[in-house]
């Protein structure tokens, strides 16, 4: 049998930003499948990404299985977030979407009862105000929002604005300073905006991307 190290954790602010009063931060420990004791203060986003298959339904069995695994694993893993499904698209609407989420999300549930779950909306995850209009019944679900601030703006960010007065929680779990392609034209007086509004409303998000792939977005360049 493994025998793990003693953690010696510390709670000091050890970041490079400015700590928030409205998040209890906490080091995060637990054991992998190897015995391995772990700790971290960093979230794990698990996703299931739709793009040719647009509409989330078509995969729904392996979706079920997939979220099954994963939240019996890693059950009662605070730091482990769960995307149910990125970016549907096409014609998909959102009763499509909250058809998929109200069968998946009890699989999560069962395991994880208060894992944070994010629900994509429909057009790449721009169509906020459609699931603000009808949100699911389910409590710690949040929306998402995807921008790349070379191609969206105005109209996207009102979008966004208008669901955040609205009082619907959302996660953007993909954004960058480029066109949507990940490549093109980078335009920083944009992200400036975006940026700005994030931070006045303490919203979340994730930037594509830190990698080394050829193209604009990533944060490091072969």
């Amino acid at each position: 049998m493994m025998k793990t190290a003693e953690l010696k954790l510390t709670q000091n602010w050890d970041k490079t930003f400015e700590k928030s009063d409205k998040v209890d931060h906490c080091k995060v420990t637990f054991v992998n499948r190897y015995g391995i004791t772990l700790a971290a203060d960093m979230y794990v986003l698990v996703d299931w990404h739709i793009l040719e298959d647009n509409d989330p339904n078509q995969n729904i069995k392996e979706a079920e299985e997939f979220f099954a695994m994963i939240s019996e694993e890693y059950a009662g893993v605070p730091n482990l977030l769960y995307e149910i499904c990125n970016e549907p698209n096409g014609p998909v609407s959102w009763k499509d979407i909250r058809t998929y989420a109200e069968q998946i999300i009890p699989v999560i549930r069962r395991n994880s009862p208060e894992a944070v779950i994010i629900v994509g909306t429909p057009d790449y995850d721009r169509q906020l105000m459609a699931a603000g209009m009808d949100p699911l019944p389910f409590d710690n679900v949040m929306y998402t929002c995807h921008f790349y601030t070379a191609t969206h703006k105005d109209a996207l960010l009102a979008e966004l604005a208008a669901a955040i007065e609205r009082g619907i929680p959302v996660f953007i779990t993909e954004c960058g300073v480029s066109e949507h392609t990940g490549d093109g034209v980078v335009d920083l007086e944009s992200a400036a905006e975006w940026f700005t509004f994030l931070r006045q409303h303490d919203l979340s998000y994730a930037v594509w991307s830190f990698s080394n792939k050829a193209e604009n977005s990533a944060m490091i360049r072969p």
